[in-house]
């Protein structure tokens, strides 16, 4: 938990390890801390939660290589003023690369399949066709990239 003002009001022991921070880190600037995280603008993002009052969240990995969910939420007190934010962690490591795992195998089927496949965002725009597609509408993956920029 910081204050308003940045500096480190409260901290747990697993946010010690994360954070990189000691008991005696209470009072220092979030600026001036080195978590052990690869996320250079902490301070910016606690920044704009306090100041939007509005939670802000990033992916981040750890020096180690694994993945964290970090989250920045205001602080609110009971009477509805905010005092500062607090930073959580989550521990999303298995999750992200079972994710990842599961979009190879995806894209694997979507290759090798024989039947012409074309994938589209929400917004219909494609985002990936495999070849049978190209085959059977004579098309290549180069003119199919230059008519999606337009």
């Amino acid at each position: 938990m910081v204050s308003n003002d940045l500096r480190i009001r409260r901290l747990t022991p697993p946010a010690q390890k994360l954070l990189n921070l000691l008991p005696g880190d209470i009072g220092r600037r979030l600026g001036e801390i080195r978590p052990n995280l690869d996320v250079e603008d902490l301070e910016s993002l606690a920044h704009e939660a306090i100041r939007r009052a509005t939670s802000q969240e990033r992916q981040v990995r750890t020096r180690e290589g694994g993945w964290q969910m970090l989250y920045v939420r205001p602080y609110k007190t009971w009477d509805n003023r905010i005092e500062g934010a607090v930073i959580s962690l989550q521990d999303v490591d298995n999750l992200k690369r079972s994710l990842d795992q599961t979009r190879e195998y995806t894209d694997t089927i979507v290759e090798s399949a024989r039947e012409p496949i074309l994938v589209l965002d929400s917004k219909l725009q494609v985002t990936a066709a495999n070849p049978a597609f190209y085959r059977a509408f004579d098309m290549s993956r180069e003119r199919n990239r230059k008519a999606s920029d337009l």
